[in-house]
């Protein structure tokens, strides 16, 4: 993952398209975040209003778990 610099913050590449090609955009995309067991501790998640595919970035690999305190966000 590269970061890049907007002032004085860091901020990270967002996905421009869903994994079904919809463009994610302002108004199409809902974008959050989930709490995880892996080193990086949390992924943006990035959800494709047209289709409901979500995109996380960093991506998720098979180590990650959901790290919510009730697992209610469990995918």
């Amino acid at each position: 993952m590269e970061l890049y610099r907007i002032g004085d913050r860091w901020a990270e590449p967002a996905p421009t398209h869903c994994p079904r090609g919809h463009e994610l955009r302002g108004g199409r995309v809902l974008v959050g975040s989930q709490v995880c067991s892996c080193e990086v501790h949390h992924h943006r998640t990035h959800t494709c209003r047209e289709c409901g595919a979500v995109t996380y970035t960093p991506p998720r690999t098979a180590e990650c778990m959901d790290g919510s305190f009730d697992g209610r966000g469990r995918s």
